[in-house]
């Protein structure tokens, strides 16, 4: 059921042919073709055999509406009462299995059983309502459950909660500010007329009104109510009744018997009851009503039993009836002829209505085996001309299913309806006004729970939370109200930069960002404005959204939560201007004519410029003078602020400078250009004019400057006023050059001293006086004579005409001077020939002398050095250029290399090349301050025993030993005479001797000067490993002590002795042990020579401690070695001896003085008997008492040790042979059995 309904216009008269069922039939058979037909599923046909919607005229009943006013309205009872536990937020389940509802809720988590649901909705969903029927045993009470958060948490509320009648049945509604709830009751106070609550504080607390029609009312116990609210303004309720005054037949309810009366009432914006209360004497029975308030009429529909006689049903048929009135009115002649559907159920039908526009649409159950209808459908009755004309088709239809008891809701366009579709709970939806229908979606998380009662179902419609539906639901055991809704997602819309205006869809632009829940599947205009103020000259312009999107606005389907940015630009309006106005400039590469607005991006750069110049007539125009900005004339400028930039231009004429001969050149402002030349020049300025001259015209030929047409000077200003042209004339000039060969010499040219070569400009058809001064001196060493002109001329002095480009040239001879020296000079070194000047290219014999040969020093020729190099002492010298040479002389030193070695040849090393010396030596001539390496070898054998091995060279050198050549001089290679020395020490590992003082290693070769002292020392003992020492012996020669001096006089073998001892290592607690044959006793063992027997001997038993201690045993490194006293054992290493000992036990030790004492006790037992047998066989005697006891006392006495006095008076003694502590009366030793 719904709190918008919509209604029929004033077309219904349209309506009143009667159409008989076999022309319905006939007219419903047929297939239809129109747009979204869809086909039934199998075992369906007859009126729904082609599966789409078909016209329909229903028929008319001639029913008057019958007006009755309540005698009271009173108030029961106002505050909130106590409800079942909340909030609660209960699952039914993972969510839907046919999108595109989300997942779903118990309302209330109350135990009791829930029935009958009715759902409203605050705008925008900010307040959800569920109202129930809720059953204790046999007791039903309203309440209601409201979410403020879309339907995820519930919280219960009791709404009618009387304890003296049950409740039951109920309908909400929103109506303004106000939430009504229409119930059912069986108030035994109340049988004619209704209760209704209502709350003005969202559902938070109700009061509840009783309105009585009184006793006289022709009908009672009012149930199934319906309500519709239209803007908040009218209010329309329905109930049926039992209509049971008057006679059968007859006013006021023309019924045979009593029957079902509908009711309808009205309520007014502020809530208040309208009179009078409507009710419809139909006669028979009409039950479930509903009603739908929209703008312009309201429509009431009911189940009638089409049994009744104006209708003609055969026997169970129900069908729809239908009545309405305009919206605001409820009197008995507001409500128009009630009229009904010919297409008969052959069950009840549930109706239930919704509407929007002209649009209206009645649902109801349907089923008519006769007709192919063999299970129950939900069929259409639909309008969509506000019931000009209707249309009758299948809404959802399953073959072998029973779908039934629909609950419809109409808004935005779209028809929406649920039912039970089996045992599970169905929705479906019509966009064309109910033509066609969706396929059925399933509610329901669950399978099989649906409930199949009336109003078991609801369905609600907000504009921002989309399809709600509460329904009935078993799944728990007892019915309880389930609630779902669209399954819908957070869409956010951002802006980048934040806070920009965007909207969803038709609405209005908000900041952003903007969200909100958008049902899943849904297709949604998203938009941010483009572009939107944000100052003067500022604005911000879309660019793309976050998905790179670039439409705007654009159309979005609703997946998931999601936020969509909005990315903008900032724009600043940028105005180029000129001045004077009306200039043409360029923006982005466009003209424009100024001033000139545009948008610019923010950070963004903008090109302009200002073309120039700007024609204004022929000889006048417009230049660019500058940007107000001062940056170049084209440009860009960075948009970061709203910006004016002006363009300033200058008014410019034409002047012309022309030149005579033409093609000259001038200077324009300080510019060359060449005549005539025509330029712009600004209005009141002045102009430079100037003349660059001379200006050449061709190789040797130019023009010389002559005068300006306007009389000015050769450099002068112009003022610009105007267009104007001025002249400059110039004179003929040819180039006559004066050289010479060789350049750069001096000549006198018209008088003045000049450097060749040096051309000069002259008028045509001047004369020139020429003067060559001869000879000429370029420096000391070079100089140049006249010959004669390149023309032959042989004068110095000549005059000559210009007329045309010339040239002259003096020719004049070269010579040099030749500088020659010896070095070092005089003392006998000449040259030849002397220093003098030569012509150029001549050749000159040059040569050389030295002094004779000194006994130890001398001179050789080294080389002509200088601009002349040679090795020869006479060479030819080709003269072309100042020449200086020296012959260079080397000064050499004698040198000799010797030996001291004799008999034998040497080999040096001398500068890396190898050389035999003798005992005599070599001789080398070595250049003046000259070095030198010598190098001899290391060691010169004699034999295998002796060699001479070097020492050094003379002054005390080393191998290698550098010789400087500042004198003459002779060097020796010193050797000293060795002999080889072999040191052995036995045994090769262990000790050690030091030979002058440092530890030999063995096998080392020992190479002793003659005659040399070496001192050995061979360390008397020398520990080696862990219990190893080495004891020294002696040497190869015997007394000698083991530190010695040795001293060389030829080769010789030296030998150092050492004997190898091992430590004996005892361990004994007793006996002393004592070795024998040890080389030496130290604490705790014995040092034997390696091989030998070590023999030690301990003392056993010993008295220790008060106890005596025997030996039991030696063990070497762990093995036992036997138990006598006395050990043996080879010393082939280090070895460790362990004495055993054990404690001399009490027996042991007086084993013999026990054993005698016994014996004698023994002895007198046995006596005793023989003379007690004896006494037996002489007969019985008479003994005394006392003597009878006598024989046990002394056989148990030897068991009773003696006394202590006994003990001490006896005493003990020592024993000779093992010194052991014996009875003083023993005359065997126990312990050893020597006598004693």
């Amino acid at each position: 059921m719904s709190s918008i309904r919509g209604g029929f216009g004033s077309a219904f008269a349209l309506l009143l042919a009667v159409v008989g069922i076999a022309a319905v039939l006939v007219l419903v058979s047929p297939a239809l073709n129109g747009s979204g037909s869809r086909a039934l599923p199998g075992g369906l046909g007859g009126q729904f055999a082609s599966g789409g919607s078909m016209p329909l005229s229903p028929r008319s009943l001639d029913v008057q509406p019958r007006e009755i006013t309540p005698v009271s309205v009173t108030t029961e009872g106002t505050g909130t009462t106590g409800g079942s536990p909340g909030p609660t937020s209960q699952s039914g389940g993972p969510g839907p299995t046919d999108p595109p509802f989300g997942t779903e809720v118990r309302v209330t988590s109350d135990p009791d059983a829930q029935t009958h649901p009715s759902i409203a909705s605050e705008p925008g969903g900010s307040v959800l309502y569920a109202v129930y029927t809720d059953q204790a045993g046999a007791t039903t009470d309203v309440f209601l459950s409201r979410s403020t958060d879309g339907g995820v948490t519930w919280t219960s509320v009791g709404v009618a909660t009387s304890g003296s009648y049950n409740e039951f049945e109920p309908r909400v509604v929103v109506h303004g500010s106000r939430v009504f709830v229409f119930f059912s009751s069986d108030d035994p106070g109340l049988l004619r007329g209704f209760h209704y609550a209502v709350s003005t504080n969202q559902g938070l607390s109700w009061t509840v009104s009783a309105v009585n029609y009184g006793a006289t009312a022709p009908f009672r116990d009012l149930r199934t109510p319906d309500a519709s609210s239209y803007n908040s303004q009218w209010l329309y309720a329905t109930y049926d009744s039992n209509c049971d005054m008057g006679s059968p037949g007859a006013a006021p309810c023309f019924a045979s018997a009593p029957s079902y009366t509908p009711i309808t009432v009205l309520f007014d914006s502020t809530g208040m009851l309208v009179n009078p209360t409507i009710y419809f004497p139909f006669g028979v029975d009409v039950v479930e009503p509903s009603i739908i308030a929209k703008a312009g009429q309201t429509l009431f529909v009911g189940d009638i039993d089409a049994t009744a006689p104006f209708i003609g049903g055969p026997p169970g048929s129900h069908t729809v009836i239908l009545a309405q009135t305009p919206t605001g009115q409820n009197t008995g002649s507001s409500w128009s002829q009630p009229l009904y559907n010919p297409n008969l159920s052959m069950d009840v039908v549930r109706v239930d209505a919704s509407g929007f526009g002209q649009t209206v649409l009645m649902a109801y159950q349907y089923i008519n085996p006769a007709g192919g209808i063999p299970n129950h459908v939900i069929a259409s009755l639909s309008s969509k001309d506000d019931g000009a004309t209707f249309t009758f088709g299948p809404l959802a239809a399953v073959g072998g299913v029973e779908v039934k008891d629909p609950a419809t809701f109409a808004a935005g366009g779209i028809l929406q309806a649920t039912f039970v579709n089996g045992a599970d709970l169905g929705y479906a939806t019509s966009s064309d006004g109910g033509d066609t229908w969706s396929s059925i979606a399933k509610v329901n998380s669950n399978v099989g729970s649906a409930f199949d009662a009336v109003r078991s179902s609801d369905i609600v419609v907000d504009s921002s939370l989309g399809a709600m539906v509460g329904w009935q639901d078993s799944r728990d055991g007892n019915p309880n109200i389930y609630f779902t809704m669209f399954q819908r997602y957070s869409v956010t819309i951002a802006t980048n930069p934040p806070s920009l205006r965007v909207r969803f869809d038709t609405g209005a632009f908000q900041p952003a960002p903007e969200t909100q829940p958008l049902v899943a599947g849904s297709s949604h205009a998203i938009e941010a404005q483009s572009p939107q103020a944000a100052g003067a000259g500022v604005q911000y312009v879309f660019v793309q959204w976050s998905d790179g999107s670039t439409a705007n606005p654009r159309t979005i389907t609703v997946t998931a939560d999601i936020t969509y940015t909005a990315n903008m630009v900032k724009q600043y309006q940028i105005t180029v201007d000129s001045i004077p106005g009306g200039r043409t400039v360029s923006v982005n590469g466009a003209s424009q004519t100024a001033p000139y607005n545009f948008w610019c991006n923010d950070t963004a750069t903008a090109a302009l410029d200002a073309p120039s110049p700007q024609t204004v007539s022929p000889t006048s125009q417009y230049r660019f003078a500058a940007w107000s900005d001062a940056l170049g004339q084209a440009h860009q400028i960075t948009c970061n602020n709203v910006l004016t930039v002006t363009a300033t231009f200058i008014l410019q004429f034409q002047l012309t400078v022309a030149t005579s001969p033409s093609g000259r050149e001038v200077r324009v402002g300080g510019t060359p250009q060449t005549g005539p030349y025509a330029f712009y020049c600004d209005n009141a300025s002045s102009v430079s004019l100037n003349v660059v001259s001379p200006q050449a015209s061709g190789p040797g030929t130019r023009y010389r400057y002559d005068a300006w047409s306007d009389g000015g000077a050769q450099s002068h200003q112009i003022a610009c006023t105007g267009s104007a042209t001025v002249t400059a004339s110039f004179v003929l000039q040819y180039q006559v050059t004066i050289g010479s060969t060789p350049s750069g010499r001096a000549v006198t040219v018209n008088g003045v001293p000049q450097t060749t070569p040096f051309p000069d400009y002259y008028d045509v058809n001047a004369q020139i006086g020429l003067l060559v001064p001869s000879p000429q001196s370029l420096s000391t060493t070079t100089r140049y004579s006249f010959s004669a002109w390149n023309d032959g001329n042989p004068n110095p002095s000549r005059i000559i005409v210009v007329d045309s480009v010339k040239t002259f040239t003096a020719l004049f001879t070269t010579e040099y001077y030749l500088t020659i020296s010896s070095s070092p000079s005089g003392g006998g070194f000449t040259v030849n020939p002397g220093s003098g000047w030569h012509p150029d290219g001549d050749f000159v014999a040059i040569s050389t002398n030295k002094p004779n040969d000194g006994s130890t020093d001398r001179y050789r020729f080294g080389k002509w050095d200088g601009d002349f190099v040679s090795y020869s002492s006479s060479a030819n010298l080709l003269i072309d250029r100042p020449i200086t040479i020296t012959a260079i002389w080397v000064h050499q030193f004698k040198i000799d290399i010797q030996t001291n070695v004799p008999g034998r040849t040497i080999s040096v090393d001398i500068d890396g090349t190898p050389t035999l010396v003798s005992a005599g030596g070599v001789s080398l001539w070595w250049n003046e301050t000259t070095s030198h390496t010598v190098s001899s070898e290391p060691t010169v054998s004699v034999s295998g025993t002796e060699r001479w091995a070097f020492s050094s060279w003379t002054g005390g050198g080393s191998n290698p030993y550098t010789i400087s050549a500042t004198s003459a001089g002779a060097y020796t290679a010193t050797y000293t005479h060795q002999y080889l020395i072999t040191l052995t020490v036995s045994p090769t590992s262990g000790p050690t001797v030091t030979v002058d003082n440092q530890a030999y290693v063995p096998g080392t070769p020992l190479w002793w000067d003659d005659a040399s002292s070496h001192t050995l020392n061979a360390v008397a003992t020398q520990n080696g490993a862990t219990g190893t020492r080495y004891v020294f012996a002696g040497w190869e020669t015997a007394s000698v002590p083991s530190l010695r001096t040795y001293t060389v006089s030829s080769s010789a073998a030296l030998t150092a002795t050492f004997t190898t001892q091992y430590l004996l290592t005892i361990t004994s607690q007793y006996g002393d042990p004592v070795c024998q044959g040890a080389a030496e006793t130290v604490s705790g063992g014995c040092w034997y020579v390696a091989g030998t027997s070590a023999s030690v001997t301990v003392t056993t038993p010993v008295q220790a401690g008060g106890a005596k201690r025997a030996f039991t045993g030696w063990s070497v490194n762990g093995t036992g070695s036997g138990s006598a006293p006395t050990l043996q054992v080879s010393m082939t290493g280090p070895k460790t001896a362990e004495a055993g000992w054990r404690d001399v036990a009490f027996v042991e030790e007086y084993g013999v003085a026990l054993g005698t004492l016994i014996a004698v006790i023994v002895a007198v037992i046995l006596i005793l008997l023989v003379l007690m047998m004896r006494r037996r066989r002489q007969g019985p005697q008479a003994v005394p008492p006392p003597m009878a006891q006598a024989p046990p006392t002394l056989v148990q006495a030897p068991a009773t040790p003696p006394p202590p006095a006994m003990q001490e008076a006896t005493g003990t003694k020592t024993c000779a042979s093992c010194g052991m502590e014996i009875p003083g009366g023993a005359s065997t030793c126990p312990v050893c059995g020597s006598p004693v």
